[in-house]
């Protein structure tokens, strides 16, 4: 498996650090589903949102043979994802785990729509963050 282009992990460690700015808790995996949950709002408008679950269904399997413990999420018939009440988070792999899930969706939507297509739609999901975005953005472009 190849290692995921750096922008797209730098966008995904940005994302969650937004998601993580607005809640006082640390549950990586919560913030992760969070920026999922995001993203479907502009993505089903292009694709429906049987489309976008389709694209995070993916994005999960690739994820979880990054980092196993993403087996505590699991995909909803709604096309949203669960966390397993019953599970034990370690926060550090919880970090990782969130990580990789976010970048795997990046890296999807980039593969079939396109590198500016993806970033619009990031930036109509943060709005407040498209500062910080379009500055991550046109550093990797130099």
């Amino acid at each position: 498996m190849s290692t995921p282009p750096s922008t797209m992990k730098d966008l995904a460690g940005q994302l969650l650090s937004f998601e993580m700015a607005t809640t006082n808790s640390s549950d990586c995996f919560a913030h992760a589903v969070k920026v999922c949950e995001k993203l479907k709002i502009p993505f089903s408008k292009l694709a429906g949102g049987d489309g976008f679950a389709s694209f995070l269904s993916r994005a999960l399997a690739l994820a979880k043979l990054e980092v196993p413990s993403l087996s505590e999420l699991e995909m909803q018939a709604d096309g949203s994802l669960k966390i397993n009440p019953k599970s034990e988070h370690d926060s550090q792999v919880d970090s990782a785990a969130g990580a990789a899930l976010v970048t795997q969706l990046l890296l999807l939507l980039v593969t079939f729509i396109g590198e500016r297509l993806t970033v619009t739609l990031v930036l109509e999901a943060w709005p407040e963050g498209s500062a910080h975005i379009t500055h991550l953005y046109s550093e990797a472009k130099a």
